[in-house]
């Protein structure tokens, strides 16, 4: 309650010291709790002082012919401040007395909405300059017809001497980049059949009952437990970076014969595969050779069944 009545007092208060707002009226609560309290007291107290402050604060007007004087002193400026013009009078005089007068021309009327273009750099004026026109303007000769072709057969020419430049390169040099390029992809190759020879001799001598088995039922054993993945089984010379590229037989790994177990897809290098025989050894054979091979231990299969 008491914080209402000291809001109503309050505004009450505010209102009298706004100017036009008179005397502060207070409804009999009101006067009877600005008697009670300290604090509104103590407000009015401030509030009547700043009234008084401002009723003897006065600002006499300003006077009537200000605009007036304001632009009677802008004009003069601009008069000042303006390029003096010579008349005929002044001209005459000048003859007279012997001096030059430099006449200035009439400024130049420009249209409403008047654009200024900017004039065209020197590299467009040189591009968009007209045939057998100079740098200065000045009309030159056209090249004779004979300095025309002579120009033409110079570019035949260099031309002709690139492309012999890049056949040669292509012929003696393309080869032997492939060649190495090759030689790389196979060497990688028989690293990793190194790497799944060992794998595979470790695996079988931890799984005895897997010794003498087909080679091909070994590695998907060994696929199926997690110890090989297909990317042991891609050649890196292979088309496909995730088909397997090796073919696997059904021979037995491990034996003291020199039976062919696993070798590359023919294609995987250039006329030649890497072979993992029975015992472990590792070859990079002639594919014509290898494939004579296999042929010849067929027959030989079948002439002993």
């Amino acid at each position: 309650m008491k914080s209402e009545a000291c809001e109503q007092v309050v505004g009450a208060l505010l209102a009298a010291v706004t100017p036009g707002g008179g005397a502060a009226e207070l409804d009999p609560s009101g006067a009877a709790h600005l008697a009670d309290c300290e604090r509104c007291a103590r407000l009015r107290e401030s509030i009547e002082t700043t009234r008084l402050g401002l009723d003897d604060w006065k600002v006499d007007p300003p006077p009537s012919d200000l605009v007036a004087r304001t632009l009677d002193a802008a004009l003069a400026a601009a008069v000042v401040s303006a390029p003096h013009e010579e008349t005929s009078d002044d001209a005459a005089n000048a003859v007279a007395d012997g001096r030059t007068v430099a006449t200035s021309a009439p400024p130049e009327s420009k249209p409403s909405g008047y654009v200024a273009v900017p004039a065209p750099s020197e590299t467009l004026r040189i591009l968009t300059a007209p045939i057998g026109v100079g740098d200065d303007g000045v009309p030159v000769a056209r090249p004779a017809r004979a300095g025309i072709l002579a120009r033409l057969a110079a570019q035949v020419v260099a031309a002709a001497f690139m492309f012999i430049l890049c056949g040669t390169f292509t012929v003696y040099f393309y080869p032997a980049f492939t060649e190495a390029l090759d030689a790389r992809r196979a060497s990688r190759c028989q690293s990793k059949l190194e790497r799944l020879r060992h794998e595979l001799l470790t695996h079988l001598s931890a799984h005895p009952e897997l010794d003498g088995r087909p080679i091909k039922e070994v590695i998907e054993a060994m696929l199926a437990d997690g110890v090989l993945d297909t990317a042991d089984l891609v050649c890196p010379g292979a088309a496909s970076p995730t088909a397997r590229s090796y073919y696997i037989s059904t021979a037995a790994f491990g034996t003291i014969d020199d039976t062919p177990v696993l070798w590359d897809k023919f294609g995987n290098h250039e006329e030649q595969v890497n072979v993992l025989f029975s015992s472990g050894r590792i070859d990079l054979i002639d594919g014509e050779t290898f494939v004579f091979r296999l042929s010849r231990d067929a027959a030989n299969e079948r002439t002993s069944d």
